[in-house]
């Protein structure tokens, strides 16, 4: 899991057209959404609007990878547009959530259709095992349909990692090793929970991510030899390697940053 700097105020050209229509889109179902509450009836969802988001998520944004594990097209599928605050049901410790009225929380409907909301997620992380509805907070959950899912993070300060969120990225709290392990860095709450929740440390993923640090690690040393026979410049060809673009950057990054910082030291 690593951040996803997005902001779509900054698009432009064809991906600015692309995103108001879906925007539109986005404000008419919610507005619906609000019209069904308001009548007392069943909540009723257009899921079209937000595959048709994922899937621009997945190809202009996520670099084909799940936003939790960065899997990317492989033992995995990423069919769903996974809502970080559920909309249908919320669990903790697969547990519904009570309110302080006794009343079960009834999901997040009014985020539906947000974006801030809405990344693409494989089956792994998302379906049993994974996340599914579990939203654990640090203080207590919130139904209020008139808040935002800013005004929401300050008043129920999630414990769960979300890739756009700027002042706590994963790469302060998540921490990687070799052989694709993973563990919340400095004893961070917000990567433990993250770790469990998300299902970060299962076995299959340990092995790909291990994979990919073997694969990744024989590249650096191939790049050495560039450097030594070619007086190639190291930078950019091996931190090429952990790309956002790349499977499993962050753990790939993690095994080879000490061994750049020491070749360079043994180069100058």
């Amino acid at each position: 899991m690593r951040h996803v700097p997005f902001a779509p105020d900054s698009l432009d050209g064809k991906a600015r057209l692309t995103w108001e229509e879906w925007y539109a889109k986005s404000r008419t179902g919610t507005a619906a959404l609000y019209e069904q509450h308001r009548r007392g009836d069943k909540i009723k969802y257009n899921n079209k609007v937000w595959r048709e988001l994922k899937d621009w998520l997945l190809e202009h944004v996520f670099h084909k990878k799940c936003a939790y594990c960065e899997s990317k097209d492989r033992a995995t599928t990423h069919d769903a547009a996974e809502h970080w605050r559920p909309k249908d049901k919320v669990t903790v410790n697969n547990e519904v959530v009570e309110l302080r009225d006794g009343n079960r929380h009834p999901g997040y409907w009014w985020l539906a259709y947000a974006w801030q909301n809405l990344v693409p997620s494989c089956d792994r992380c998302n379906g049993p095992g994974g996340k599914m509805n579990e939203f654990p907070v640090e203080n207590e959950h919130v139904l209020n349909d008139a808040l935002a899912s800013h005004d929401l993070d300050e008043a129920e300060v999630p414990l769960l990692l979300h890739p756009y969120n700027e002042g706590r990225k994963p790469e302060d709290h998540l921490k990687f090793g070799a052989q694709g392990a993973i563990a919340a860095r400095s004893g961070s709450i917000f990567g433990a929970t993250s770790i469990r929740v998300f299902n970060l440390d299962r076995t299959d993923l340990k092995e790909e991510r291990a994979e990919a640090q073997e694969n990744a690690d024989l590249r650096y040393k191939q790049a050495i030899c560039m450097v030594s026979d070619k007086g190639a410049s190291l930078g950019s060809t091996v931190e090429e390697l952990y790309g956002p673009e790349k499977r499993y950057s962050q753990a790939v990054k993690a095994v080879l940053t000490p061994k750049i910082r020491n070749i360079r030291k043994y180069l100058k």
